[in-house]
């Protein structure tokens, strides 16, 4: 694991590397936006809008004491974007947000288009989230997080930067957070019917009252119906839970989360700054929120991998109910560290840090320059963001040690439900997503190992006919215990013949003539048993490759039924099509 003093000297190399170098892809990419809408312009961090907020006539001038409220007051603002007309839109709704945040100078704010003018809207939008970052010294943790939330497949807002003027004065730079609301979310749902705001220390359990319906109407009852589910555990929990919750896609939020040590996020000690979805069919997840807590420097406010160890600075004696759950449900606590396995490279793949390097580049100049409020040095932006590289790094040596210290996970075994001699049988296992773990093989008949058999495949003989097959593996890495999985058993049934033809008669059907059989080609050191049949009964004695028809048989249609046998075969029984009736 990387020490803090290593780390340390670590961001210092990346910092100076912000001084001195600019990246191929720096140097080509003049967008990051995401999305084909009208809105997405709005939401390229790399395309900083301006947004003028000004008091509507007739109403007060918009001062921090007038909008420090529930309620939204009148305003109106002139959003630009960079080479486009200004948009003027009169009479929308104003007012603060945020908890810690909202008493500062460089106040947050809310906008709603529509407030009081019906179908208002700004590219398609009905609201704007203006963050104003005081949490965030980086200016560039939140945006960076959620480009991680929603490359893991996390539905979670996009964010672009505006640069906003109140009254005429400068506010400074702003986070233009995508609002979450049914414009947001039909680029992530087929439906929404409710989304709930989830403030401090609220959670989907019984009584859930904390919840407040920011779309959608009175009704609760999907929310209670998931909240219900907090009193199961273990299986029933999971069998339960799954009707209720999307958990595929709350298990990468979970993941994420703990990826990036969002502490003041849904999952661990606090849950805050989330969302709660709901569509059609009830089904939850959760929206992440306020990701300015993410990329923390500090190692107690880092979450282990597994999220069994200590809650965050012990601030609580439970996590959210559904991690808490999930951690106790085995197969959905492995599923949360394989997610983490793929977040992990996910990070590498899209270049999170050369994502933030980026932003970076774009906003530094403006929040460092003279006039801005909370203004900051270039140093001190470089060190903090320059931090988001070590973090990285550090979260990805912290999951490789995690993961060489434990066994492997199990996975699924498996092998045909038929297995036939002479024809080859294939070990169906799940997939090893755990680094620098490796499988072998043992096929064993009845249980004990087969000399030789240690290959993912085998092809069972002849004299092991009736036997049971089944297939050991053995999951190893370096410096821990191997884990042995072993498949259910499967009886060796005989081969298939590949040539066994259909008989023939030939002959007059009629009293005291005399039938011919032709059998037909056959597999090679096939033995041909041949039994005459009158209407579909044994005819006692007839089998020949003759049969002398008598009165006995008269009226009846006579077929002939021929079974092959072999060594290690299935025996095989082929019929002729039957005469005409014996006159």
């Amino acid at each position: 694991m990387i020490k803090r003093g290593k780390a340390f000297f670590l961001a210092l190399l990346l910092i100076a590397g912000l001084f001195t170098a600019t990246t191929p892809a720096q140097a080509v990419t003049t967008s990051l936006k995401e999305g084909t809408d009208a809105a997405a312009a709005l939401f390229d961090p790399l395309a900083i809008s301006q947004v003028e907020i000004t008091r509507t006539a007739g109403y007060p001038a918009l001062t921090f004491d007038y909008l420090n409220s529930n309620d939204f007051r009148h305003a109106n603002v002139k959003i630009t974007l960079p080479g486009k007309a200004a948009v003027t839109l009169n009479n929308v709704g104003i007012r603060l947000k945020g908890q810690a945040s909202r008493y500062d100078a460089k106040f947050p704010m809310k906008l709603k288009f529509d407030e009081f003018v019906a179908g208002q809207n700004y590219l398609g939008l009905k609201r704007m989230t203006l963050n104003n970052m005081v949490q965030d010294p980086s200016f560039v943790h939140e945006a960076t997080a959620y480009k991680m939330y929603r490359a893991a497949g996390v539905p979670a807002p996009r964010a672009g930067y505006s640069k906003v003027f109140v009254e005429g004065q400068s506010m400074g730079l702003y986070l233009n957070l995508e609002s979450v609301d049914k414009t947001m979310t039909k680029r992530w749902y087929p439906s929404t019917t409710h989304i709930y705001a989830g403030p401090y220390n609220c959670d989907i359990v019984p009584n859930n009252y904390c919840y407040e319906a920011t779309i959608g109407d009175t009704n609760r009852t999907r929310l209670n119906n998931a909240g219900a589910v907090h009193n199961l555990h273990g299986e029933a929990w999971w069998g339960a839970v799954n009707q209720v919750a999307d958990m595929s896609r709350v298990i990468k939020l979970m993941a994420t989360d703990i990826f990036l040590s969002n502490w003041d996020g849904y999952s661990d000690a606090v849950q805050n700054n989330h969302f709660a979805h709901f569509d059609a069919d009830g089904k939850a997840t959760i929206i992440p929120w306020g990701l300015d807590q993410t990329f923390t420097t500090d190692p107690a406010a880092n979450l282990t991998w597994d999220a069994s160890g200590p809650i965050f600075r012990n601030w609580s004696d439970h996590r959210s109910t559904l991690l808490d759950h999930c951690i106790e449900y085995t197969p959905c606590h492995t599923e949360i560290i394989r997610e983490g396995v793929r977040i992990s490279k996910l990070a590498t793949t899209i270049d999170l840090v050369g994502y933030k390097n980026l932003i970076a580049a774009k906003i530094n100049p403006i929040v460092s320059a003279a006039g801005e409020l909370r203004r900051t040095n270039l140093l001190a932006l470089s060190l903090t963001q320059g931090w988001i590289d070590v973090f990285m790094a550090n979260r990805a040596e912290v999951l490789a040690d995690f993961l060489a210290s434990r066994s492997p996970v199990a996975v699924s075994v498996a092998v045909p439900e038929t297995a036939r001699v002479g024809t080859t049988v294939v070990a169906n296992i799940g997939e090893i997503w755990e680094p620098n773990t490796s499988a072998s093989f043992q096929w064993r008949q009845n249980g004990l190992n087969i000399a030789g058999a240690t290959s993912n495949t085998y092809r069972p003989t002849a004299e092991q006919l009736g036997e049971e097959l089944t297939v050991k593996v053995t999951l190893s890495k370096s410096g821990v215990s191997s884990r042995v999985v072993t498949s259910s058993g499967v009886e060796v049934l005989g081969a298939l013949f590949k040539k066994a033809a259909t008989p023939t008669i030939s002959g007059t059907a009629a009293r005291g003539k005399t039938l011919k059989v032709s059998t037909g080609t056959w597999d090679s050191g096939t033995v041909k048993a041949i039994q005459w049949l009158s209407d579909g009964e044994v005819i006692a004695g007839a089998t020949g490759t003759s049969y002398k028809i008598t009165s006995s048989v008269a009226g009846t249609a006579i077929s002939v039924r021929v079974t092959g046998t072999k060594v290690g075969y299935l025996d095989t029984v082929r019929t002729s099509r039957k005469t005409p009736r014996i006159r």
